[in-house]
């Protein structure tokens, strides 16, 4: 008997098995009382406004705008070097300091074309582009900047008269970079391989490269500059007294 028994399967020796119990009953249910509730659904979350000093809709303060909310505070660390070389800090950063992960390596970038460039090629092309793009901002700065390094106004108006084929105070090599920014910026980068090949033959395939990079740097100042509609710390070299 006890053998029959070990032979026998779990299917046999189960509930529901033919010689085997009956099914179980199920348990009674729980009175309506102790029925545990599902807490009601919250709401959706109502998406925040953003606070007036973060909005990215908010006017730029300026010279001739007052009625904006002033920029956030910029982060010290990142600007401490150019408000001691320069003596104050322009609106540019007074913005873009608000966003000092995005602004150091914009920064970084900045000094490292400053040591693969020579300063009059550095000049030439940021001066260039700030005219080109109506960036009177970066304009005036580079103009005082390359008469403090001693390049002389006649030099950085015969930049800025953007003829590089009549502009004899200008080296070959100024020339050849010239018109490399001059085509970046009015073809948009698009067939300009003649401009590339005169440039490399002029200063060398790195400085060439660093100069299309200079030109990304100094557009994307300018795009954020002329969108805030931020005036120049400083005015123009060219601008007389009284005039």
């Amino acid at each position: 008997m006890l053998g029959a028994q070990l032979d026998r399967s779990p299917l046999e020796s189960g509930p529901g098995a033919p010689n085997g119990p009956g099914p179980r009953e199920p348990p009674p249910a729980a009175p309506p009382d102790r029925i545990p509730r599902r807490p009601p659904t919250p709401p959706p979350p109502t998406a925040k406004p953003y606070p007036p000093s973060t909005s990215p809709t908010r006017k730029p303060q300026h010279k001739d705008n007052k009625t904006g909310p002033p920029p956030p505070p910029p982060s010290p660390g990142i600007l401490r070097s150019r408000v001691e070389r320069l003596g104050y800090l322009g609106e540019f950063f007074q913005y873009s300091g608000a966003l000092p992960d995005v602004l150091a390596p914009y920064m970084e970038m900045t000094e490292a074309l400053k040591q693969a460039l020579p300063d009059r090629l550095t000049e030439t092309g940021a001066l260039t582009v700030a005219r080109l793009m109506g960036n009177a901002y970066e304009l005036h700065q580079h103009e005082r900047l390359s008469v403090k390094r001693g390049f002389g106004e006649d030099w950085v108006a015969a930049v800025e008269r953007l003829s590089p084929d009549d502009a004899l105070l200008l080296s070959d090599e100024e020339r050849a970079v010239q018109r490399l920014v001059m085509a970046m910026v009015e073809r948009h980068g698009v067939g300009i391989s003649r401009e590339i090949k005169a440039t490399v033959e002029r200063v060398g395939a790195d400085q060439a490269l660093a100069v299309m990079f200079l030109v990304g740097r100094y557009i994307t100042h300018a795009l954020i500059v002329n969108g805030l509609e931020l005036q120049p710390p400083v005015p123009s070299i060219f601008e007389k007294l009284g005039s």
